[in-house]
């Protein structure tokens, strides 16, 4: 867990196995340490199952944790106990929504980029591979805002939700096709 206290620095506390509490071991933290690593130009931490991503008050993002799929966008299968620039997403990428073993992107033109463990189809890239580096999601079009649940959901069009009353979603299906599905999911109110 994180937390960001009123004078702009953060803490951490919780499971470290894998370094994702940014402080540069991997022991875990039975109560809230200081993250001296990630300075009050950390302005917004997104965390999956074992890594996690910073954006920095510079537009840049960095990460840290476990790596072995990719899901830190390095270009590597390494995990890291401190911050990372992850230049391969530049200052254009707005919002980052983490999975367990991956990592989607949403850029400032509304593409969306996807990093990490593949296999189930979470990246939406239709190969089933896993992405050491931020990979063009060519299928997904333009989502508004991403969050996670067991695979990362992205929804469609904020405008056709609104219009439709329905809550649209992408997701592996279960019989291992491996391209978003679209299916509406449950009925939401309109705004």
């Amino acid at each position: 867990c994180f937390g960001h206290k009123i004078a702009g620095n953060w803490v951490a506390w919780g499971m470290n196995d894998y370094g994702q509490l940014a402080v540069g071991h991997t022991t875990d933290q039975l109560a809230p340490v200081d993250v001296p690593l990630l300075l009050t130009d950390t302005l917004y931490i997104d965390c999956g199952r074992r890594h996690c991503f910073g954006l920095k008050n510079t537009g840049h993002w960095v990460a840290w944790g476990k790596g072995n799929g990719g899901e830190l966008g390095l270009g590597t299968h390494s995990h890291h106990s401190t911050p990372q620039n992850v230049s391969l997403l530049g200052t254009d990428t707005v919002s980052i929504a983490l999975g367990a073993y991956h990592t989607l992107g949403v850029k400032a033109s509304g593409a969306v980029v996807a990093m990490g463990a593949g296999g189930y189809g979470q990246l939406a890239l239709g190969d089933g591979r896993n992405k050491l580096s931020p990979t063009h999601v060519p299928l997904l079009g333009t989502p508004t805002r991403c969050m996670w649940r067991l695979l990362l959901l992205c929804f469609k069009g904020l405008g056709r939700l609104g219009f439709l009353g329905f809550e649209f979603v992408w997701t592996a299906s279960p019989r291992s096709h491996r391209r978003p599905s679209i299916f509406p999911t449950k009925r939401v109110a309109r705004s």
